[in-house]
């Protein structure tokens, strides 16, 4: 699996390092020119060794970054002038692989846009960086292979003029740099296959099957998007948003329920690689005083009620996104409502939306961090998620979805005020899209970081997502291969591994299901709980048999 996640990035550093170097006379300082070649040097090593390193990669793009912001800092963008053109596009390319940091590519951009007019930056260097940090892209520069013949880019804003702004800035047209990619896929295949042959994507049948499925469900509003090879390929809606009729549509606001969570650890994981956030270092350690005596807070968690208990010292944030840490799903789940753990943290499976409030809470109160601007920084505005926020917005009310109940009753959508890490985000079908397609290519995070989060980390050994603190099942009732990762639940089947994650309320239905090989995603979401009982054949009519544990997440129908 490993190698499939990583496998696109030594083709596209190729390319990137094979971009003409622009002529320049003595470079005014040789010796800056001489550390970034060396910089180049090892970026390059990473990500063509036969074998690649998950972890020595980090350590070098890290590494990197911090040095090139450094420099940057001290001597402004390195151009031709100071550093040669071998230099300059050295210091580019190491920006071109700063993912982790996209303000600070932003920041490169602007210094490139700058530059144009002089002659000291390249055209070409500003379209492939700027493609880089915008979703949708500009120039068509940034996609992935598909398979060892074919390479495809993602999403391209006006793509009917796309080649007049290649021709611009020096690029060929795109059935010609198509053409000139795709015969680097072949060295990728076997990363790529891993000998897994898939289904094509039929959308016609995924159609036909989602609206016989709604329709057996008696559901009143559907959602659908496909992505293919990290790619949306298929975004579709049906029925209506709200009691008056009105229709659903792709760009209407729907509740994003607990696909916050993956949101959420996607986001934790960018603080993983930043070394801000440390998996298993206890959340004790990032508070400024014991986590009992911030008493029981309206906006967090009962955190009062954990008094005598000091078992809350040693809950890590990897405990929290394994839904580990021992407490029911929320506070409010209990008897008497007051918040409590039930086992040894670590030691078990149990979901809880509790668990994530705390390690926002942790964020919040011991890294200075907001959470929602951090969120709609770090991965809205990242993947174009232009309908997707942690609050709501009098702007959704255009065009919103109200839900229906499992009973046909209709719910008015909650308008949040609150960022909760556990379930306050809206979004739309197009956005969702848009961040599934994100995910499942890794992008924004380091190979090992992504690798971290979708590793089988905790065994899950209960009979059913539902209740939470159910007791563990005999080992012949356990669901074979089935366990947490980092905001994600992983599984394995005839298509090799995969990940998914629910969203649930009395009004909302939501899935997300992913095959990691070939990048292959369903995101469902709808504005009737009924259409849960729709899911499973519509994942299967998209994905064909993909081992996902529906029995599990749902329990008996």
């Amino acid at each position: 699996m490993l190698k499939a996640l990583i496998a696109a990035a030594p083709l596209l550093a190729a390319l990137l390092a094979s971009l003409p170097a622009a002529a320049a006379d003595v470079p005014t300082h040789p010796e800056l020119r001489d550390e970034l070649l060396r910089m180049r040097v090892e970026d390059q090593r990473v990500r063509t060794a036969p074998a690649p390193d998950p972890a020595e990669w980090t350590r070098i793009d890290a590494a990197n970054l911090r040095r090139l912001k450094e420099i940057v800092a001290r001597h402004g963008w390195p151009t031709a002038s100071m550093v040669g053109g071998d230099g300059a596009s050295a210091a580019w390319l190491l920006a071109q692989h700063a993912d982790r940091d996209p303000a600070f590519q932003r920041e490169v951009l602007s210094h490139i846009e700058k530059l144009m007019p002089t002659g000291e930056a390249g055209r070409k260097d500003y379209a492939y960086l700027y493609d880089r940090v915008h979703t949708p892209q500009r120039y068509g520069t940034q996609g992935t292979c598909v398979d060892a013949t074919r390479w495809a880019p993602r999403e391209i804003e006006d793509p009917a003029n796309v080649d007049r702004r290649r021709a611009d800035v020096g690029l060929p047209p795109m059935a010609e740099y198509v053409k000139i990619i795709a015969p680097h896929c072949a060295e990728m295949a076997p990363a790529v296959t891993q000998a897994v042959k898939l289904p094509p994507i039929d959308p016609a049948a995924i159609e036909k099957a989602a609206v016989d499925a709604q329709r057996a469900a008696g559901a009143r509003g559907l959602a659908l998007a496909v992505i293919d090879a990290g790619q949306p390929v298929l975004v579709r809606t049906w029925g209506e948003r709200n009691a008056k009729g009105d229709k659903l549509d792709t760009s209407t606001v729907m509740y994003g329920a607990s696909l916050t969570k993956t949101v959420f650890a996607y986001t934790a994981m960018q603080l993983v690689d930043e070394g801000k956030l440390l998996l298993d270092q206890p959340i004790a350690a990032y508070l400024p005083q014991p986590l009992p005596r911030y008493g029981n807070l309206p906006a967090y968690g009962h955190w009062g009620d954990l008094a005598g208990d000091e078992r809350w010292r040693r809950i890590t944030p990897r405990m929290v996104l394994t839904h580990a840490t021992g407490f029911a799903n929320f506070a409010f789940d209990e008897p008497d409502g007051k918040l409590r753990i039930h086992f040894e943290p670590g030691s078990r499976y149990a979901y809880s939306g509790e668990g994530i409030i705390l390690l926002q809470f942790a964020l919040e109160k011991g890294l200075g961090l907001n959470v929602g601007a951090e969120m709609q920084r770090r991965v809205f505005d990242r993947f174009g998620m232009k309908d997707t926020a942690m609050m709501w917005r009098p702007a959704f009310a255009a065009n919103l979805a109200d839900g229906w109940t499992i009973d046909g009753k209709i719910e008015p959508h909650d308008e949040r005020s609150r960022v909760r890490a556990a379930g306050s985000m809206d979004t739309t079908i197009a956005d969702m899209a848009r961040f599934a397609a994100g995910l499942v290519r890794g992008e924004g995070l380091s190979p090992a970081a992504y690798a971290e989060m979708l590793k089988p980390q905790l065994p899950i050994r209960t009979r059913s997502q539902f209740p939470t603190l159910q007791d563990e099942a005999p080992a012949n009732e356990h669901v074979p291969n089935l366990a947490a990762g980092l905001g994600v639940v992983t599984f394995a089947g005839p298509q090799g591994p995969g990940f998914f994650k629910g969203g649930h309320n009395e009004s909302t239905g939501n899935m997300l299901v992913c095959l990691a090989v070939m990048r292959r995603c369903v995101v469902l979401l709808s504005n009737d709980v009924r259409a849960e009982a729709a899911f499973p054949a519509i994942v299967r009519a998209a994905l064909g048999e993909t081992g996902m544990p529906w029995q599990w997440e749902y329990g008996k129908r």
